[in-house]
């Protein structure tokens, strides 16, 4: 089957939104089940990868109290329902656009910090715990750093997966 991350009109208590969303369909493209994310706040998914207990990782963007996106991050079991979900704060519009599972188990995930459409914004790679039950990261590089080490990591794990 196949997996749609993204995002999915909702009424709420605000009026209609977006809430971050998944959903599992067969190889015919029939629904399996559907899932939203983001407790009433406005969410976008743009990107998501099994893992390998079978889950999910996603990541996006979420809402936050200062008018901005925060970068979201969560994970699901097979079944689609949260194991753990993350926001990391910081000033403007956020966003996390890939994410993959590393070698030993964390996830690693690459994004947008700052403002929108803005030279200020900076690209960042962010490495989460297998575990994540803090929202400590273990590393965290922003600007061409961040860009070139993931840029290394995604051709190792395309390497690694050919074998």
């Amino acid at each position: 089957g196949y997996l749609i991350a993204g995002e999915k009109e909702i009424a709420g208590e605000r009026g209609a939104g977006f809430a971050a969303y998944l959903i599992k369909v067969d190889p015919d493209g029939n629904k399996l089940w559907e899932k939203t994310y983001g407790n009433n706040s406005v969410s976008s998914f743009y990107a998501a990868g099994q893992v390998k207990d079978g889950g999910y990782i996603l990541t996006g963007k979420i809402e936050s109290a200062d008018d901005g996106y925060d970068l979201y991050v969560v994970k699901t079991n097979i079944n689609g329902d949260p194991v753990w979900e993350k926001t990391f704060e910081s000033a403007g519009c956020n966003c996390g656009y890939s994410v993959l599972q590393s070698k030993d188990g964390g996830y690693v995930i690459a994004g947008r910090i700052g403002i929108e459409k803005s030279s200020l914004s900076k690209v960042f790679l962010l490495k989460l715990k297998p575990d994540s039950k803090s929202n400590s990261p273990l590393l965290y590089l922003s600007g061409m750093a961040a860009v070139v080490l993931f840029g290394v990591l995604l051709f190792s794990q395309k390497r690694s997966s050919k074998k």
